[in-house]
């Protein structure tokens, strides 16, 4: 689902109001404003996966309320070896489990950062990184910048 952004819409509708009602302005053709995010949801966060052990490591994963979770707890909740079900994964999606869990590591990490204000200390731990430096450089990797930035930046979009 895409956040669109209703307090930033609302101020600039009000806005371009006063601005007419003021007789300074103009009625514009368009007026654009950028959605904020998207916000993931149980029911549209689907991936089609035809091999049903994939599906169910994947759920396996996703249901993990922590990033602290290893391939070999995914391939016993689902029933068979590691690498059996590596085999798997690179067959249906191209990665390995492990790609898998660090992706849900990540995405742990990034809801977390944008959709709380916990310290970032305990997020690095609720999501399996050994260290907050460790969490940083990751995700610095990935959003191009580290996560303390990343929530004043996001801070600031939302202050409308």
């Amino acid at each position: 689902c895409v956040e669109q952004g209703s307090k930033r819409i609302g101020f600039e509708a009000a806005e371009l109001l006063d601005g007419l009602m003021s007789g300074g302005g103009q009625m514009p053709s368009s007026l654009v404003v950028d959605p904020v995010g998207v916000v993931v949801r149980g029911s549209t966060d689907v991936l089609a996966v035809e091999d049903p052990q994939v599906a169910d490591a994947l759920r396996f994963i996703a249901g993990a309320t922590s990033g602290v979770i290893r391939t070999e707890e995914v391939a016993a909740a689902v029933g068979v070896s590691r690498s059996g079900l590596d085999a798997h994964f690179k067959s249906a999606l191209g990665l390995t489990v492990s790609a898998a869990i660090r992706k849900h590591q990540m995405d742990l990490t990034y809801r977390l950062t944008c959709n709380t204000t916990i310290p970032l200390k305990q997020i690095a731990a609720r999501a399996g990184f050994k260290s907050v430096q460790h969490m940083t450089r990751r995700f610095s990797e990935i959003y191009g910048c580290p996560p303390a930035q990343y929530r004043r930046n996001l801070g600031r979009s939302r202050s409308f």
